[in-house]
C-alpha cells in the first residue's frame, strides 16, 4: 500500500440550504467501494459519475456500497447504483427499516409521543414524502455487525456501531492510519442532532435514548487514536480530539439546561420542551435531520 490514501472524498449536492452537500467516499481498492452515495437526483448522480471518472472509474464498476446510516441524504442513490452496478449494499441492522419509505404509522407514533400538533406533523409528512422522491427502493440489502470488519485487498476497516444521530449509525475506522469515516457523528461546522426515534414493540412504544447514546458514542471516539476524520458533511477534520471534546461539552451542557428547565417547569413533552428552550427558533426548525 502506498503512502497515498485510497479513500477519495466526493462532495455531492443536496437541495437544502444547510448542509448543501453530502460527502460520498470512494475506496479505491478491491472491491471498489462507495460510502454514502448521496441522494438520487440527476445533479447528484451527474457529479458522482464525474468524480468517479476523474479517477478512471465507471459507476458500473462499484462492487460494494456502505451506508453509515439510514437518512435519505446518505442512502438515496443506493438503489439506483445497485441496479446499474449490481453492488452489494450494507447497513447496520438497526437502520434497515429506514430504507423503506416513511408511512402514516410512523407519523402517528411521533404525533402521539412528541406532542407535535397534527397540523405541524402534516407538514413534516409532506417533507418526508418529498425526500422519498430522492430515493428508490433497494432490491437487496445486507447488514454488518457492530464489531465487524470490512475487508479490502490491502487493508480493512473496523465497523463501529455509534448510535445517537440514528439508532444504527455506523462509523468505519482504519486503525493503522488513525482514520475515521464518521458519518454524521462528528461534523466540522455543526453539532449533530441526537434524533428521538419511536418504534412499536410487543411491549409498547419504545423510544431511543438518543442523547445518552450520542454521549456514549463520542466518549468511545475520545478513547481512540484518531488523526483524521472524514465526515458526512463538510471538510476533513485534521485535529479531531479537540472537536470531539467540544461536542461532548456541548451535549453535556444541553443536558444540564434541559434538566434545569424540567425542574423549574415540571413535566413537559418533547415539543413543549423545544418551545420552552428554543423559543421562536423552534417554530422555524421543527425538524432538521442533520444538525443545528
Amino acid at each position: 500500500m502506498s503512502s497515498k490514501l485510497p479513500i477519495i472524498p466526493l462532495a455531492l449536492p443536496l437541495p437544502f440550504p444547510s448542509p448543501d452537500s453530502v460527502n460520498a467516499y470512494l475506496i479505491d481498492d478491491d472491491p471498489l467501494t462507495l460510502v454514502d452515495p448521496g441522494l438520487k437526483s440527476s445533479l447528484s448522480l451527474e457529479r458522482l459519475e464525474q468524480g468517479l471518472a476523474a479517477h478512471g472509474i465507471d459507476l458500473s464498476s462499484i462492487k460494494r456500497i456502505l451506508l453509515t446510516h439510514g437518512h435519505h441524504d446518505h442512502f438515496g442513490a443506493a438503489g439506483e447504483l445497485q441496479r446499474r452496478s449490481g453492488a452489494e449494499v450494507l447497513i447496520h441492522e438497526e437502520d434497515l427499516p429506514k430504507l423503506a419509505p416513511a408511512g402514516e404509522a410512523e407519523g402517528e407514533l411521533y404525533l402521539a409521543n412528541t406532542g407535535i400538533p397534527r397540523e405541524i406533523l402534516g407538514g413534516l409528512g409532506r417533507a418526508g414524502q418529498m425526500l422519498d422522491r430522492y430515493c428508490d427502493p433497494i432490491e437487496e440489502v445486507g447488514v454488518f455487525d457492530s464489531g465487524g470488519i470490512v475487508e479490502f485487498a490491502h487493508f480493512s476497516l473496523q465497523v463501529l456501531h455509534l448510535p445517537g444521530h440514528s439508532a444504527g449509525h455506523t462509523a468505519f475506522f482504519w486503525p493503522e492510519r488513525a482514520l475515521l469515516l464518521s458519518g454524521d457523528l462528528v461534523l466540522p461546522e455543526i453539532t449533530t442532532n441526537p434524533l428521538a426515534e419511536y418504534t412499536m414493540t410487543p411491549a409498547g412504544v419504545k423510544r431511543t435514548l438518543s442523547l445518552a447514546q450520542m454521549l456514549d458514542s463520542l466518549e468511545q471516539l475520545a478513547e481512540l487514536k484518531i488523526d483524521l476524520i472524514y465526515p458526512g458533511h463538510g471538510a476533513s477534520i485534521e485535529e479531531p480530539l479537540p472537536l470531539i471534546d467540544s461536542r461532548l461539552a456541548f451535549y453535556r451542557q444541553r443536558l444540564e439546561e434541559i434538566h434545569a428547565l424540567l425542574k423549574s417547569t415540571g413535566p413537559r413533552n418533547p415539543y413543549e420542551l423545544a418551545l420552552a428552550h428554543f423559543g421562536g427558533a423552534a417554530q422555524g426548525s421543527r425538524y432538521h435531520p442533520g444538525g443545528e
